[in-house]
């Protein structure tokens, strides 16, 4: 799981190459990330 940043105006954009939408959250749990930020995980095609 990697993140690559976009910084714009005040919001971040992290884009997650992951296997699930749940490794994303554990992983910013994990980090205490989650009690610092709303987020929400979609599924893109690349």
């Amino acid at each position: 799981m990697r993140p690559a940043l976009v910084r714009r105006s005040g919001f971040l954009f992290c884009h997650w190459n992951a296997e699930s939408e749940n490794q994303i959250y554990k992983k910013l749990g994990a980090l205490g990330a989650d009690k610092l930020l709303l987020t929400t995980a979609q599924e893109m095609i690349v």
